[in-house]
């Protein structure tokens, strides 16, 4: 009975050290370290959160940078929890349709010009808050045009946002673009 009481008395403290203690100790850590992260890397327009750095958005206008498609309906209830992506196979004549009834949409873009693959296929997760920087520049003379904002204006924001990999952050970039439009 005592060692039963014992193991019950070892579990108990380990449940309130790993479940409460630890977590507890590690948020104030983080919260201390690095707030803006700890707290989901939230982007805010005029003390209204518009976003987080960590996931896409569907951006339609024709005076925004479009990000990568996804199944994931994000924007309609800010729930993301069926993140994926649809996992079609190469062979797979609906993710053909999907690719070409993408790139049919995005001729706005440009005829004369190669489509990003990553303009017109999902991530993995179908969250991906990331273009290539490719995929940027290549929407620069529609956004322009849109917005009367120049090329070499759009191009210099697209650098600030684009990181050493060559992944231009949409969200952040898009916010920038609004804040300039002001």
């Amino acid at each position: 009975m005592k060692k039963i009481l014992k193991n019950c008395l070892f579990v108990v403290a380990l449940t309130i050290l790993c479940g409460g203690v630890f977590p507890l100790a590690l948020t104030g850590l983080a919260q201390l370290a690095m707030p803006h992260q700890a707290n989901g890397s939230l982007i805010y327009a005029e003390n209204v959160v518009v976003g987080s750095e960590l996931v896409g958005q569907d951006f339609e206008g024709s005076d925004y940078f479009w990000g990568r498609p996804s199944r994931v309906a994000y924007n309609m209830d800010g729930n993301a929890s069926g993140s994926g992506s649809n996992n079609y196979s190469v062979s797979d004549p609906q993710l053909e349709q999907r690719i070409v009834n993408r790139i049919e949409g995005l001729s706005l873009v440009g005829k004369d010009n190669a489509i990003p693959t990553d303009l017109v296929t999902e991530s993995g997760s179908g969250l991906d808050p990331h273009i290539s920087y490719e995929s940027a520049r290549i929407q620069v003379p529609r956004i322009s045009q849109n917005t009367g904002i120049s090329e070499s204006e759009l191009i210099v924001l697209i650098d600030k946002h684009t990181d050493n990999y060559k992944l231009t952050q949409v969200v952040n970039l898009n916010h920038d673009l609004y804040e300039l439009r002001k």
